[in-house]
């Protein structure tokens, strides 16, 4: 099904470096949908007013329409004719910061890069109409108080409130955790602390229909048993449940009282703690996803929080692990909008909720063909469905040895809301010389297996990486590209989640061309898999749109060099299993590397 979806861009990270026990918590009240809209085609983004208040906060807040409640809804407007009242309304966020302590608790300086980072998130991709930031001293227990117990007890129901803290942590008799404030001071639960229990309290007496709990923090644990939903039907319900306006009251916190958070570097070396950059990285790795639910944010944020660990070699009994829980009585959820840059659609189950209709005729939901012939580029494209399935190596599941190579690990669920298409085989040499002609290129050197170009049924090689991108973008009429790892290893299990290869646990020369002399074969040739593709796996190793990391994030990106898979016709059998990853310099053409592209949607192409 096609969903909601955007554009924004992400940092990547570098491996972390361990701090002192730290508390970022993220409390989020409201539907929270933070969706995120691209620019093209809306009004542009609204003047911020920043205002200071007696009290030593800063208030940035955002101007709508007049006679609107939302500026979310407002862009949501701009698009989509929508019946019903709106599931929210207006987005307020606030953000308590506390790095600077008295003895004997040290000092976080991350801490101001945390709010600022969470910040400029809400007020831009976020959507959020006012954000609301106190730090350090002007922190304290009874400001808190006072804006969690009066001043958003004054929301509306509709609205939905955001609120964050980062700073330090402590429990008591490994029961009740705390958040520490300036003056807090050692084992003193009476002065400049808050229970995190309070939360119960705050969700009683707020207003907003929706309320979400997001505790980074070394006891935040102690506080709340696990109870989640898994991908699925569930998952799936509760987000009806929310566009249809249900409420939702969920917590998710870092760990228990033995544990502790750490700190992590991205790539313009700015300090971070780790459940931030896990957090907005979740949202990143979920832009195939549509609409993402709170629980799929968790699911990504657990691997990446236990990444992170690893990387840092922390034990596993200080190591922090997220909990989410679902607090009784609603049916909602917390939900995000995928950042991809795809056509803005509507899965026609959330409009039906929200009774929206799109105001254009070429914004509705298409309807997929299993297989469509590409006018432009004369291939065929199979439709890859929406779904779920278990990546990387599983020992009991991908070699038969029960060894996995370490750049194939972890293990970890991807969940695809949103479909695409892929192409059906290798792009061809007829394919590549169209394109080539058009931009008035050469082809480039001839491989041995077909001296001149000769036949043009056979797959384009030698191709570097920008040069295969570039084609797939022209393919696509500008919205299409390589494919990404997960989608790659998504397509070519065909809907086998327990199978070494994409036909099951065994392979032969009539399945896939390997362990060869001679070249690949045509790139019509051969057996499909359950999606219908081509050679998925032998014949070629393909490019993928990622950049090369040693293993799953958190692990940095190898400069200049981009993600092989597939394994091809001079490789053994190991390299043609699905997990099985490689890389290659994005300068390179080689004789064994050629690539297939993927297209979201097509808006106009001849039905085969």
């Amino acid at each position: 099904m096609n969903a909601l979806n955007f554009n924004s861009r992400l940092s990547g990270f570098l491996p972390p470096r361990a701090t002192k026990c730290v508390l970022e918590a993220m409390v989020v009240i409201g539907i929270a949908a933070l969706l995120m809209w691209p620019s093209p085609g809306f009004a542009q983004q609204p003047t911020v007013d920043v205002r200071k208040l007696p009290d030593g906060v800063t208030v940035y807040e955002k101007h709508t329409k007049e006679g609107k409640k939302s500026w979310l809804w407002d862009r949501f407007e701009d698009v989509y004719n929508a019946l019903s009242p709106p599931p929210f309304a207006k987005s307020v966020a606030f953000l308590v910061g506390v790095g600077r302590y008295q003895v004997p608790f040290s000092p976080l300086p991350f801490v101001a890069n945390d709010i600022n980072d969470m910040r400029t998130f809400l007020l831009g991709d976020g959507g959020f109409d006012a954000v609301y930031v106190v730090t350090d001293g002007n922190a304290n227990r009874d400001l808190v108080e006072d804006y969690m117990m009066n001043r958003f007890r004054k929301l509306s129901k509709d609205d939905r409130l955001l609120f964050y803290y980062a700073g330090h942590g402590d429990e008591f008799g490994g029961e009740t955790g705390y958040i520490l404030f300036s003056d807090a001071r050692k084992d003193d639960f009476a002065h400049d602390v808050l229970p995190i229990s309070r939360v119960t309290e705050w969700s009683r007496v707020i207003p907003a229909k929706h309320i979400l709990f997001l505790f980074d923090t070394c006891a935040s644990g102690l506080a709340f048993s696990p109870r989640g939903r898994g991908p699925g039907d569930a998952e799936k319900s509760a987000l009806i449940a929310t566009l249809s306006g249900e409420g939702s009251r969920v917590v998710v916190t870092a760990g228990t009282g033995t544990q502790r958070t750490f700190e992590v570097e991205d790539q313009k070396h700015r300090r971070n703690g780790v459940f931030t950059r896990a957090f907005l990285d979740s949202i990143e790795s979920s832009r195939n996803d549509g609409l993402i639910t709170i629980d799929g944010v968790f699911a990504k944020l657990q691997t990446l929080v236990a990444d992170y660990s690893v990387k840092e070699h922390m034990k596993p009994e200080t190591a922090p692990t997220p909990r989410i829980s679902h607090l009784g009585g609603v049916k909602g959820t917390f939900l995000f909008v995928s950042p991809a840059d795809r056509t803005l659609t509507l899965d026609p189950d959330y409009a039906k909720a929200l009774k929206a209709t799109p105001r254009s005729a070429s914004l509705l939901p298409p309807e997929p063909d299993k297989r469509r012939i590409n006018d432009i580029d004369g291939l065929a494209y199979v439709w890859i469905p929406e779904g779920q399935a278990t990546l990387g190596c599983d020992p009991s599941r991908d070699v038969r040895s029960g060894r996995c190579f370490e750049n194939e690990m972890p293990k970890h669920l991807e969940v695809f809301r949103v479909g695409f298409y892929m192409g059906e085989t290798e792009v061809t040499v007829e394919a590549f010389s169209k394109f080539s002609a058009l931009k008035s290129r050469n082809m480039p050197e001839s491989p041995f297996f077909n001296a001149s170009w000769r036949d043009t049924a056979m797959p384009m090689v030698g191709v570097t990486w920008n040069e295969a991108q570039e084609f797939c973008h022209w393919a696509g009429g500008a919205v299409g590209r390589l494919p990404t790892e997960v989608e790659w290893e998504y397509a070519a299990r065909g809907g086998l989640d327990n199978s070494i290869y994409p036909w099951g646990n065994t392979i032969s020369s009539q399945q896939a061309v390997f362990n060869s002399k001679s070249g690949p074969k045509k790139a019509a040739d051969g057996p499909v898999n359950g999606f219908g593709l081509r050679n998925i796996v032998g014949n070629l190793s393909q490019w993928t749109a990622d950049g090369y990391r040693r293993a799953y994030p958190p692990f940095e990106v190898l400069p200049g060099y981009r993600t092989i898979r597939g394994g091809s016709w001079a490789d053994q059998e190991p390299w043609l299993r699905i997990p099985s990853r490689r890389s290659s310099h994005e300068s390179e053409g080689d004789p064994t590397i050629g690539f297939r592209c993927v297209v979201p949607t097509f808006s106009s192409v001849a039905r085969n």
